[in-house]
């Protein structure tokens, strides 16, 4: 494989399959049903998903599928002061341990609670607002509420993708797969924050370049403040530089056509899911690319037989 192979493979191997999409969906409309129950005394107005599975860039293994339950204000404020997030939230759990589908498997899991299944989580979020203004959600200490607007961070996202296009949302499950290779050093949502502020100013023509981009300015764009710790913000911009460096020699590597070396700088950043190349594979294949003997074969893979490949300088990018 070439290096874009090789990137299109990771790709593939931690996109969520379509039968999990399936599996997803059903459970979701489940609670969706549930949680509206004009009976349940939760007084819910509407519930909608939003999160890394809803903007599409979730990967494998499925863990949290976040979904928003918006609640009718007047039901829980006094004076016009909203109740304590802790008390909203003991409510909803209490509701939801209580149904024979999710019956004592809902946690709470600040500032949300939890539906812990078998191979993926349900993260539900009570709130109060809409999508003109935004939302207010329980703070992360459940000292009170916090506005927030996650439908605008969606929109931006799907914008930018669509701009660059459709490049983006897979290179930021590529970003969030390297991110979480570092421990999920840098939160879920913040990789999407800077992808999007990036790319906004930043074309690319496919995920190779896309994360040079990004391992290039990333380091500026990270908010201290979207952290657990100085620490964490810290060692997040101490491991994007150390990828950076390595990409960066991947990418003269690549350069020079030695294509081999620079998947195996790309395995270093990426770790043991990263596919290789054999040195001599690697080898055959710029050679025929150089010389004009490589070959596309009908199922696509490269070999020496099947349609002729323009000859260029290295190989891996068309037209380049």
């Amino acid at each position: 494989m070439t290096l874009l192979q090789c990137i299109a493979q990771l790709l593939a191997d931690i996109t969520i399959t379509d039968r999990q999409t399936d599996a997803v969906s059903i459970t979701y409309n489940n609670l969706k049903g549930l949680l509206l129950d004009a009976d349940n005394g939760l007084h819910g107005e509407r519930v909608f998903q939003n999160g890394s599975y809803d903007r599409d860039t979730i990967i494998k293994p499925l863990d949290d599928v976040d979904i928003f339950l918006v609640l009718d204000r007047t039901e829980y404020e006094e004076n016009g002061v909203l109740s304590n997030p802790q008390g909203v939230l003991t409510k909803v759990k209490k509701f939801l341990n209580g149904t024979r589908d999710y019956k004592d498997k809902a946690v709470q899991d600040r500032p949300c609670v939890t539906i812990k299944l078998s191979d993926k989580r349900f993260d539900v979020l009570p709130c109060f607002g809409n999508d003109l203004d935004g939302y207010w959600i329980p703070d992360s200490d459940l000292s009170g509420w916090v506005w927030s607007n996650p439908v605008v961070h969606s929109e931006k996202l799907t914008q930018v993708n669509q701009d660059r296009k459709q490049l983006i949302v897979p290179l930021v499950r590529i970003l969030k797969y390297w991110n979480r290779e570092q421990g999920k050093l840098i939160p879920s949502y913040h990789i999407e924050d800077t992808a999007t502020d990036i790319f906004t100013l930043f074309d690319v023509a496919n995920h190779k370049e896309g994360v040079e981009r990004w391992l290039e300015y990333a380091g500026s764009y990270l908010n201290e403040k979207k952290f657990a710790s100085s620490t964490a913000y810290e060692q997040a911009k101490t491991n994007i530089e150390a990828a950076r460096v390595l990409i960066q020699e991947a990418s003269a590597l690549y350069e020079e056509g030695k294509e081999a070396e620079a998947i195996q700088r790309w395995k270093q950043v990426f770790g043991a899911k990263f596919p290789t190349v054999s040195v001599e594979e690697a080898k055959t294949l710029s050679e025929s690319m150089r010389s004009g003997t490589l070959k596309v074969a009908s199922t696509g893979l490269l070999g020496a037989a099947g349609r002729s490949v323009t000859p260029t300088a290295y190989f891996g990018e068309p037209g380049r």
